[in-house]
Order: C-alpha cells, then sequence, then structure tokens
C-alpha cells in the first residue's frame, strides 16, 4: 500500500488507500478511519480529492487522543488542535506537500479531468496541468520526470524534455517545451508529444520508479 509517514506521539504512524473498501458496523462506507492496532491511517478510495486532507486530519486527531488526554478547557483544546496541526503539517511538507495527497494510492500518479475539476483553485495549481493529449487525462505533479535545459536551434534559452507513463494509454508520454530565463518549462511545445513503449518505456522504469510507479 502506497503511505505517507505520519509521526503521532512520537510514534511511527502511517497514512494510506487500503485495497479493501473501509466500511462501518452497518456495513456503510466511511472515508476514513485510524486503524490503531497497525499505527495505520487509512482513507477509502471513495474520498474526493478536495476532502482527503480534512479526513486525514480528522483521523490524525482521533489517533493523537491515544497518546494525550482529553481536553477539559479550551485553552488545552486549542493547545491539542495548534500540535496536531502543526505536527501533521510538517509530516505532509516532508513527504511532499499536500499535492502529495492526491498521489496517494495511485499507482502512476493520475488524476482524472473530472477529479481535476472538483479542486479548488490552489489544489490545481499544485496538481498541474499536464495532459496525456490521446486520452485527455490529466496527470499529477510527481509524475513528471524533466529533464534540461538542452541548447536548441529554436530556443534561445534552450528546451526541456518532459516525460510521465499515461497509466490509461500504457504508453510513455515524452515531449519538449522551451526552457524559461529560469531554466523551467514555459509550456511552449518545440516538439508536440508522442507515445512510446517498447524499450524507451521500460527504460524508463526502470530509471524513475517512484514517478512511473512501476517497478522493473
Amino acid at each position: 500500500m502506497d503511505k505517507i509517514p505520519l509521526n503521532i506521539g512520537g510514534e511511527k504512524y502511517s497514512v494510506g488507500i487500503p485495497l479493501i473498501g473501509i466500511v462501518d458496523d452497518g456495513g456503510g462506507r466511511l472515508w476514513g478511519r485510524n486503524n490503531p492496532e497497525h499505527n495505520r491511517i487509512e482513507i477509502d478510495e471513495t474520498c474526493p480529492l478536495r476532502r482527503r486532507l480534512e479526513t486525514i486530519a480528522h483521523e490524525v486527531a482521533h489517533a493523537w487522543l491515544e497518546f494525550m488526554p482529553l481536553p477539559r478547557t479550551e485553552e488545552e483544546f486549542c493547545n491539542a488542535i495548534g500540535r496536531i496541526a502543526a505536527r501533521l503539517a510538517t509530516d505532509l511538507e516532508r513527504a511532499g506537500g499536500t499535492a502529495r495527497l492526491l498521489l496517494l494510492g495511485r499507482q502512476r500518479a493520475v488524476i482524472t479531468p473530472r477529479e481535476l475539476s472538483e479542486l479548488n483553485p490552489t489544489d490545481r495549481i499544485d496538481a498541474g496541468a499536464n495532459q496525456c493529449n490521446k486520452c485527455g487525462t490529466s496527470i499529477a505533479p510527481g509524475s513528471i520526470v524533466r529533464d534540461g535545459p538542452h541548447k536548441h536551434a529554436h530556443s534561445a534559452t534552450g528546451v526541456i524534455r518532459l516525460r510521465f507513463v499515461c497509466t490509461f494509454c500504457e504508453k510513455l508520454v515524452v515531449w519538449i517545451e522551451q526552457a524559461s530565463p529560469g531554466g523551467l518549462p514555459n509550456g511552449i511545445q518545440v516538439e508536440k508529444q508522442r507515445q512510446t513503449g517498447g524499450e524507451e518505456l521500460t527504460e524508463f522504469c526502470r530509471d524513475y520508479p517512484d514517478e512511473s510507479g512501476i517497478i522493473v
């Protein structure tokens, strides 16, 4: 299971999406739960992306109550909330920020166009807007590999090659953009997207297992 490491009460915890859906005693679907037996926060795959952070924070609060007394006053309550929020923020930042939540549980870090449309504007920036031109799937951050800038006859600032594995097409997607003065892709394509498989796909997955989500 894909996991994000957490520190709760000095104990090693993790948050992830289990293969089997989360249900309550009555069989109803839940968005999340605290699993203290395995030191794990579990998020159901049906939890909307825009609610993941809230759901994780809710379950993390349950977990923290295993390590601290119940607040008795407003001041103790606020102190507890501040401590929990600060620790969670630190753990998420180390794991890659809130955008990491969008990748959680996705074998190749893919966000569908429908899910992308549900995010607020800030999350959309974090999630990235790169798409597979063939199937239209939006690709989340962490799955796109870029290298460069390299010299190019049609760009004074050089060009950058970008690559990712598209889950739905099961191909390696490659394209080239102009580089900004700061050395980042500027969105202007010098060479349009192309899809490839075979040895080029295998080599990419071997060199970048975390980004592709595939271990060769």
